[in-house]
């Protein structure tokens, strides 16, 4: 009967150890893709939410291609637009010019910190919030790693996307490895008709 009673709880304290660490590791999983699911559907919404409000960006661009129609613009239009809208648009008017060398165009994905002052702002808007209405992702584990700006040239070049990360710690004690989630979306920006398209 010891010997039986001894064997229950030597098995006990070799088994309940691992349980616990697929238990915790399992829970872990799920919460991982929760917040994938939660930060796909954010930079979802981001990406829809500014290829819905892109005709007042086309318009400035519009306008921006003569002297004349920039200085009409920056008088009348600038002052009611928001510092990190108008990074954006700077952003479009220069992609515009860089682009296309020689009839080619180049790279059109972006990697740059510009970028991550008004579109991490967008994604934390968008994301779900908790009962007591907090964003369920962190905003310091966010990264943007590339954007794909519009030219408004065309109907194949009008497109915006984004890619972006969002890093959890490792749940192993001891292991400083990180989980990178990375998701990206892309949708056309619908500003009207355009010539150059197919």
């Amino acid at each position: 009967m010891k010997n039986e009673k001894g064997s229950m709880v030597l098995e006990s304290t070799l088994v309940l150890p691992l349980f616990i660490l697929f238990f915790t590791l399992l829970i872990w999983m799920f919460h991982v893709v929760r917040l994938e699911t939660i930060l796909k559907e954010a930079v979802d919404e981001t990406v829809k939410l500014v290829t819905a409000n892109a005709y007042p960006a086309k318009l400035i661009v519009d306008n921006a291609n003569n002297a004349l129609g920039r200085q009409i613009t920056e008088n009348n239009i600038f002052q009611f637009i928001p510092e990190d809208v108008l990074v954006f648009l700077e952003q479009i008017l220069l992609s515009n010019k860089t682009k296309e060398t020689n009839g080619v165009m180049n790279d059109i994905w972006e990697n740059t910190n510009v970028h991550e002052r008004w579109i991490v702002p967008i994604i934390m808007l968008t994301v779900d919030k908790n009962m007591s209405n907090k964003p369920l992702l962190n905003k310091q584990r966010l990264n943007v790693v590339g954007v794909r700006l519009p030219t408004f040239n065309n109907e194949n070049e009008s497109y915006f996307g984004l890619v972006v990360e969002y890093r959890l710690p490792s749940p192993v004690p001891f292991l400083r490895k990180e989980v990178v989630l990375k998701v990206a979306s892309m949708e056309r920006c619908w500003v009207g008709e355009m010539g150059g398209g197919n």
